[in-house]
C-alpha cells in the first residue's frame, strides 16, 4: 500500500500507540503515525489500553480503502471543507464513505473567509447532500500559517487568539455531540 493509501492519525491523549515514532512530552501529545487500513483497528485497541481518549485520523481525500477503515473505526466523521465549488463538490466521495461506513458524518467549513456570502452559500450546498455543517466555521487566520511554520498549532502559538478561540470552540461543540 502507498504512503498516500495509509491511513494517518494523531494521537491526542495518553502514551503513544504502536508503531508511533513521535516522541511525546507532558506540555505536546504524541503527534502524527502512519497506519495502513488493516493496522487500523489494532493501534485503536492499542492506543486505548494505554489511556488514550481520543484519536483523530485524517486521511488523504479519494482514498477509499483507508478512508472507509478510518470511517468504520470512527464515532464521527468530521470532513473538512473550504467554502469554494470545487471543494463543495469533491466531499461528496467522502460523504458516500461516511454512509458506507454507517457513521455520523458532519462538514466544518474551514479557511472561510470572515462575514463573507460563502459561508452561508457553502452550508446550503452541504444541506444539499442531506447532511449537517457545525455550526463552528474555522476561519482563514494568519496565526494558523504563523504556528504552521513554527510546527505548532494555532492554539499553542497564541493561546488567546480568534484563532484558538474557534479550534477551541469547535473542540467543545464535538465533545457536546458525542456525549
Amino acid at each position: 500500500m502507498s504512503k498516500a493509501q495509509s491511513a494517518r492519525g494523531r494521537v491526542r491523549r495518553g502514551k503513544p500507540a504502536a508503531g508511533d515514532r513521535i516522541q511525546q512530552t507532558a506540555e505536546r501529545p504524541a503527534g502524527p503515525c502512519q497506519f495502513t487500513p488493516p493496522q487500523l483497528a489494532q493501534v485503536i485497541e492499542t492506543a486505548a489500553a494505554n489511556g488514550v481518549t481520543r484519536t483523530v485520523i485524517d486521511t488523504p481525500p479519494h482514498t477509499s480503502d483507508a478512508a472507509l477503515a478510518a470511517g468504520r473505526a470512527a464515532d464521527l466523521i468530521i470532513v473538512p471543507c473550504q467554502p469554494a465549488t470545487a471543494d463543495l463538490h469533491s466531499i461528496k466521495t467522502t460523504i458516500d464513505i461516511a454512509r458506507l461506513a454507517r457513521r455520523p458524518v458532519v462538514v466544518v467549513i474551514n479557511r472561510a473567509l470572515v462575514k463573507h456570502p460563502a459561508n452561508d452559500e457553502a452550508r446550503l450546498a452541504i444541506r444539499q447532500y442531506g447532511i449537517h455543517s457545525c455550526p463552528v466555521i474555522l476561519h482563514h487566520r494568519i496565526d494558523h500559517q504563523h504556528a504552521y511554520r513554527e510546527g505548532l498549532a494555532a492554539t499553542e502559538l497564541a493561546p488567546e487568539n480568534e484563532a484558538t478561540g474557534e479550534v477551541r470552540a469547535l473542540e467543545r461543540w464535538i465533545r457536546s455531540v458525542q456525549t
